[in-house]
């Protein structure tokens, strides 16, 4: 199969419902890394403090990305197109419906240190 046919609204529905569930997972990745920098910095100071030297700060991991505006822009576009079915060919159909997007890997990656 090359392609499906799929209703616009319901396919408008399936990207907001995967982005509500992106932004939650997001935040709770978001959080505890605000957390691990907040213990990492904390003991940092406290090596300065009782050393006197100069400490340099470095957090570890990276800052966690949303690409909520991925399905902003999906959503937008959908919402914008005057037909009621859309095609969708596999690559397509992967990501908007199956959630399965160019950056998911790295997204789940990056942030699984976070997300248990």
């Amino acid at each position: 199969m090359n392609e499906v046919k799929m209703k616009k609204s319901e396919l408008i529905e399936t990207l907001e419902y995967n982005q509500e569930k992106h932004i939650a997972d997001f935040e709770i990745a978001l959080n505890g890394w605000q957390e691990d920098y907040k213990a990492q910095l904390k003991e940092s100071c406290q090596l300065l403090d009782g050393w006197g030297g100069v400490s340099v700060f470095r957090m570890a991991d990276p800052r966690p990305k949303s690409y909520s505006d991925d399905y902003d822009t999906m959503i937008s576009m959908l919402k914008s197109d005057v037909r009621d079915e859309i095609e969708l060919a596999p690559h397509e159909f992967k990501q908007y419906v199956l959630d399965q997007w160019s950056w998911s890997g790295t997204f789940a990656l990056s942030n699984s240190k976070y997300m248990s």
